[in-house]
C-alpha cells in the first residue's frame, strides 16, 4: 500500500549549515503549528464540554482536530506569493 506523502511545511525553525559534518533537524512547521492550534483549544473553556463529549484528551479528536488546522494553514501559506 502506498502511503500518502503530507507535506509538512518543511523545519519549522532551520540551522544554516556551519560545516558539512553538522546537520540538526528538528520538528517540522507541520509539528509546530498543531502544538500552536493544539495550545489554543485546550485554552478555550467552552470547548470543555466538546472535548469530553468526544471521549477526552487521547481520543483521537482533539489531536486531529489540531493537525487539521496545521494542514490548512500550511496550505494556506502554500497560496501566498513568494
Amino acid at each position: 500500500m502506498e502511503r500518502e506523502m503530507i507535506n509538512t511545511g518543511g523545519e519549522a525553525f532551520p540551522l544554516m549549515e556551519t560545516d558539512s559534518y553538522y546537520r540538526q533537524f528538528g520538528m517540522t512547521l507541520r509539528d509546530w503549528l498543531a502544538g500552536q492550534a493544539l495550545n489554543g483549544l485546550l485554552s478555550n473553556p467552552k470547548l470543555a464540554t466538546e472535548i469530553l463529549k468526544h471521549g477526552g484528551a487521547g481520543s483521537g479528536w482533539i489531536e486531529d482536530s489540531a493537525v487539521a488546522f496545521a494542514d490548512g494553514m500550511i496550505e494556506e501559506l502554500g497560496k501566498l506569493p513568494i
